[in-house]
């Protein structure tokens, strides 16, 4: 069997996205053609751009403080857990169950082992608190919540959401709630 060169091809097609809805098929040659942006890697090949990653594990075993101080050693470019961080990324954290008064002990905490991000920084860390939002929080399962999350982060490389069904007013954590909130997962990868 013949082994496919590695190396890039010499015709390169652009890509150019169809409408809407529209499905297209590729000739496997022109499809292996087709130039696509090369995805940055931002921690080993786990977490890269455009990735959807899920955290699982019992409650209280340290998720929300695993992803704060991910988040944080991005947005100063630090490594993490033996991970390299390439350089600072614009991060941003949607915690929809803690407290805002252990969210802050939680980061103070961080800043004083991994140092302040400061102005020099290129990136920065940025916190949305479902306990600070005035009622109704937006449910990322419509798509008016889709929208408000989509003006929120803005610019941002990384958005890690603790936790999702937090984000999802029905409360329930069930097979349908999540079929719900993979649109919002969809419209963040097109965004």
């Amino acid at each position: 069997m013949r082994e496919e060169s590695t190396r890039s091809p010499k015709t390169r097609i652009a890509f150019k996205p169809s409408g809407p809805g529209i499905l297209r098929a590729f000739r496997a040659g022109k499809f292996v053609k087709l130039d696509f942006p090369e995805r940055r890697s931002y921690l080993g090949k786990w977490l890269v751009q455009g990735s959807t990653n899920l955290i699982y594990a019992k409650r209280g075993v340290g998720k929300s403080e695993l992803t704060l101080w991910m988040a944080y050693s991005l947005a100063k470019g630090k490594p993490f857990l033996g991970w390299d961080v390439p350089q600072p990324l614009n991060t941003i954290v949607l915690d929809g169950e803690m407290h805002p008064s252990e969210l802050r002990k939680r980061i103070r905490r961080i800043r004083r082992a991994l140092g302040v991000i400061t102005k020099s920084n290129a990136a920065q860390m940025k916190v949305v608190s479902a306990m600070l939002t005035p009622p109704p929080v937006p449910d990322l399962s419509t798509q008016e919540g889709r929208e408000a999350l989509t003006k929120i982060i803005g610019s941002a490389d990384v958005v890690i959401i603790d936790n999702l069904s937090a984000w999802d007013r029905s409360g329930r954590e069930d097979a349908d709630s999540w079929s719900r909130l993979t649109g919002c997962k969809i419209s963040l990868e097109r965004a």
